[in-house]
């Protein structure tokens, strides 16, 4: 019956082939290069074996001034609650660590480093 489709199209893989499309934009003159587009694709092969997504997708790079970003997008599984209580988890946690560093500037309050200039003799 699906004659046409061979056995790689009826596995649904939620990593896209980013080798494939990163060659189309260096065509153009455009991209990421090689060695950093396929750090990335194992970057994102990492993420798809370590949670349960069904969709992931390279987003872009943005430069920072300390760091650069790599961001992807990506679709958990529906009816998975596992994730769902990392993700509630993780947001305590943050919340945690922000109530933490307010704390923390509370108690720190910076002295000043201020020293008069020296008298000139006359």
């Amino acid at each position: 019956i699906n004659a046409e489709y061979g056995p790689e199209d009826d596995v649904d893989m939620p990593l896209p082939n980013l080798i494939d499309n990163s060659y189309y934009f260096e065509q153009a003159g455009v991209g990421l290069g090689r060695e950093e587009t396929f750090r990335i694709f194992l970057a994102l092969k990492n993420l798809v074996d370590t949670h349960t997504l069904q969709n992931v997708r390279f987003w872009g790079k943005i430069f920072g001034t300390v760091k650069n970003y790599i961001i992807a997008e990506v679709e958990y599984r529906e009816g998975t609650e596992d994730d769902e209580v990392e993700e509630e988890e993780v947001e305590e946690k943050v919340q945690e660590e922000e109530e933490e560093d307010e704390k923390n500037e509370d108690d720190q309050i910076p002295k000043p480093d201020y020293k008069p200039p020296p008298k000139i003799p006359k």
